[in-house]
């Protein structure tokens, strides 16, 4: 398509993309005016891990978590109210007078992250930025210890068993000895029990590992059950073959350890060999179970990627936690089987003993982990886990004016454009000159709204520009197409306000402003116009010619322009569609022909009334007058099928007044508008038939090779 189809559009529509572009920069004007400036001050900070499992507010114990998930749940708390109202207190505000906007985010892939506070007041606001990190980072303490502290509980309840459990296992190990005596065991003997009883505490610090792991599922399980369905991924994922081979693979390594560990330490290389495949099918569980859970919640936008992150790393550690407490379970039942096949009192005495030490070994563990946990509390108090790396400044302007309006003017030209394209769709009239080509009639003018009105017209000279377009309709009708079957011609339209009164007087007078005799019908016998237009009575007329109640030579009326008369319309019919339609309308019209060598008829609009309809079946060759903006196509297009099923020749269609924006394809009327008389001397653009051939030429008597010739 063209680009001047659309420069069309967008011309007619102009005014509509102006107020559209207009109305968006004002509305985002007015709201930056009310709103009023918007300043920024940023403060980057850096995240000090504190020991084992405190790094991670929604996790535990993620050896291998990434710096943008820690990042991310650090920023998940920085914007959260809890902060910003310790802020406030601190600083002595409240809420309805500090506007602040917090945002936190990572600085590309680097270890820092920026938190940014944004308020329409500019004082104080570095220091709400510097108060709001510094309440971040006592926060976010709290959050650590309290995760340690919780951590504690379960470690203390299982130092606290261990303990009775050693007591009890002593008790009858003395009480065993008391009564059947001293019981010696081999070195060997001794020594495998030792490791078996090492296992046995690893089991039960592995138990208790289970039991934490499970009540930290639950709370998350409890979180996230408005926003996922927790239980339908679990079986997701129990099914995903994806996940599953991972998991069997780590349960069978960790068998394969605990196997080891019963008959080597730690620090046999088989021992150590085994422990790093256990790392290694871990990470691979990780990285499937959380490729999994990324295709299961990615539409998910709700739940922010770092909680689902943490969620992934629970599942996994707790995993790898049922798995070690059953491989442990395993071992040490099947060794515990094998020392049952000895002597009943050799037996009995492993049993104690297996007791008593694992007890030990298990209380051992509990009080290392203790130490370790208050040694890592203490470090967490005293101090700081946010590393201020730059604190805020001078607060900076983020209002972007001017971006804004650019913005709301690129918007509103758009929406303009878009708008300017629906209603040109939604359009059903003809706009232009290649509307009305899709009605399948050559268009035989384009007038000009800017013609001047016809008293004017009748008094002009010959390069007048507002006689110009009537002289092309008169040259394409009568001379240079020669395609019309007799001297009468119906003007006529499909709906009012077209103008076909104007076009058909005008096209009069053009004619016999040219020497021939034309007579002028008015055939409107609802609204008639042409007696008003040039100044003779309106009746009697054609509805009395019709009725037989006045000759055909008393209603015609002489003009003031030379060889042109007018047949007024008369006294308006009760029923102007049956007196067009009755016998006598044959007669009449033969008779006027022969009144003159040309006849225009200016009839009714055929879109709502049948009048033309009726008339068009004598006078067979129909001018059809349409108006940009206002002549719908359809209403056209029937109108023409109409004529046509009628057996009328539709010659062609006018386009009247148009703008120069419907012009394209014509060349202006305006070119000799501004001559002077003494200099309208030259080729008249048209040139005419002498006025015997034009006549015989209308009558159909000569063929256009001998008209040419004459």
């Amino acid at each position: 398509m063209e680009l001047r189809y659309y420069y069309r559009i967008f011309a007619r529509y102009r005014w509509t993309i102006l107020v559209t572009v207009l109305l968006c920069t004002g509305f985002m004007g007015a709201l930056v005016l009310t709103k009023g400036p918007l300043y920024e001050a940023t403060v980057l900070v850096r995240e000090q891990p504190m020991g084992e499992g405190a790094s991670q507010v929604f996790g535990i114990n993620e050896r291998q978590a990434q710096t943008r998930e820690r990042l991310a749940n650090l920023a998940t708390v920085a914007t959260g109210p809890e902060v910003m109202d310790r802020a406030r207190k601190r600083l002595g505000m409240d809420a309805k007078h500090s506007d602040w906007q917090v945002t936190a985010e990572p600085v590309g892939w680097s270890e820092l992250l920026k938190v940014s506070v944004r308020s329409s007041k500019r004082d104080r606001l570095p220091a709400a930025a510097n108060a709001l990190v510094e309440d971040l980072g006592r926060y976010w303490r709290e959050l650590n210890l309290a995760e340690m502290r919780g951590r504690r509980e379960f470690v203390e309840k299982g130092l606290g068993q261990a303990k009775r459990d050693y007591r009890r296992a002593q008790t009858d190990l003395d009480e065993f000895k008391q009564r059947v005596g001293l019981v010696a065991i081999d070195t060997e003997t001794r020594s495998e029990l030792e490791r078996l009883a090492k296992l046995k505490a690893d089991l039960t610090t592995a138990t208790v590992d289970v039991a934490q792991l499970r009540a930290k599922d639950t709370a998350w399980k409890t979180q996230l059950s408005g926003q996922l369905r927790t239980r339908a991924i679990e079986e997701t994922l129990a099914a995903d073959p994806t996940v599953a081979r991972p998991r069997q693979q780590l349960a069978d390594n960790e068998g394969e350890l605990a196997s080891l560990r019963l008959k080597y330490t730690d620090q046999h290389l088989a021992v150590k060999e085994a422990m790093h495949k256990v790392e290694q099918t871990k990470a691979e569980l990780h990285q499937q179970t959380s490729a999994a859970m990324g295709e299961l919640t990615g539409h998910l936008s709700a739940v922010p990627t770092s909680m689902r992150d943490s969620y992934v790393n629970l599942q996994t550690e707790y995993a790898a936690a049922r798995a070690r407490q059953q491989a442990l379970n395993d071992v040490a039942g099947s060794a515990e089987k094998q020392f049952a096949s000895m002597v009943k009192r050799e037996s009995t005495l492993v049993g104690l003993l297996l007791a008593r030490d694992s007890a030990m070994n298990a209380y051992s563990q509990f009080q290392s982990k203790l130490a370790q946990m208050a040694a890592q509390e203490r470090e967490i108090e005293g101090s700081s886990p946010i590393q201020v790396v730059e604190a805020a400044g001078e607060s900076i302007s983020v209002s972007r004016t001017p971006q804004k309006l650019l913005l709301s003017l690129a918007l509103g030209l758009m929406l303009g454009v878009g708008l300017a394209v629906l209603l040109h769709y939604l359009d059903n009239t003809i706009q232009d000159i290649d509307d009305a080509r899709r009605l399948e009639l050559p268009v035989q003018a384009v007038i000009p709204i800017s013609a001047r009105p016809l008293g004017v017209l009748g008094a002009g000279n010959p390069g007048d520009g507002t006689i110009e377009p009537y002289e092309h309709l008169r040259a394409n009708l009568f001379h240079g197409n020669r395609f019309l079957g007799g001297s009468a011609i119906m003007v006529t339209a499909a709906a009012a306000g077209a103008g076909k009164s104007t076009v058909s007087a005008n096209l009069a007078m053009t004619m016999a402003r040219d020497g021939h005799r034309v007579l002028l019908v008015d055939a409107d016998l609802r609204r008639p116009r042409q007696h008003l237009n040039f100044g003779v009575p309106g009746k009697p007329g054609l509805s009395e010619v019709l009725q037989g109640t006045v000759p055909l030579s008393k209603a015609i009326r002489p003009t003031a322009v030379k060889n042109l008369t007018v047949l007024p319309s008369g006294v308006t019919p009760d029923s102007p569609a049956g007196l067009l339609s009755s016998p006598p309308v044959r007669d009449v019209i033969k008779a006027i022909r022969e009144m003159a060598e040309v006849v225009v008829f200016d009839t009714a609009p055929g879109g709502a009334f049948a009048d033309a309809a009726f008339l068009a079946i004598h006078v067979r060759n129909v001018l059809l007058v349409v108006a940009p903006g206002e002549s719908q196509r359809e209403v056209e297009r029937n109108f023409t099928e109409q004529l046509t099923n009628m057996g009328a020749h539709v010659a062609g269609v006018v386009i009247n007044k148009t703008r120069g924006d419907h012009m394209q394809g014509y060349y202006a009327y305006s070119y000799y508008s501004g001559r002077r008389a003494d200099d309208a001397s030259g080729p008249r653009p048209v040139a005419v038939a002498a006025p015997a051939v034009l006549a015989a030429e209308l009558e159909g008597d000569v063929s256009p090779d001998s008209a040419e010739s004459t």
